[in-house]
């Protein structure tokens, strides 16, 4: 889909096994020497391209992403996309919630303990 190089492709799990129009996943620096993801690339499998990008900061690094729908939401872009970001500078980590479909920043909390970068999560509803 682009020369990116990216790992942990994502879907909304209701689309799991079906078709799905987009899919997410985290970049990694094609200068760097350790896998370490800096940001979240967002795909239209059905154009075939990347449509949207989001850089996670110098020196901060994620971990896969989980896609969160909206409460009501039908569409696999309506919804959030949840991380845990470790900054390398501070050493601080937090959760970073964005907005599926534009990749916009909706939200960050601060953990107080380290989480490192690469770690696997996924999202699973509370009933």
């Amino acid at each position: 889909l682009d020369d990116r190089n990216a790992e942990f492709p994502t879907v909304d799990a209701r689309a799991m096994g079906g078709r799905c129009q987009h899919a997410y996943a985290m970049t990694i620096p094609l200068d760097r020497r350790r896998l370490r993801f800096d940001g979240v690339a967002k795909y239209d499998l059905r154009r075939g391209v990347e449509t949207a990008y989001r850089a996670f900061g110098d020196q901060r690094y994620g971990s896969e992403v989980s896609f969160a729908p909206r409460d009501g939401s039908d569409g696999d872009e309506d919804g959030y996309l949840v991380s845990f970001v470790a900054d390398e500078g501070t050493g601080a980590s937090e959760v970073v919630v964005l907005d599926a479909a534009s990749l916009e920043v909706c939200c960050r909390l601060s953990v107080p303990e380290r989480v490192p970068h690469g770690f696997h999560a996924c999202w699973v509803e509370a009933s």
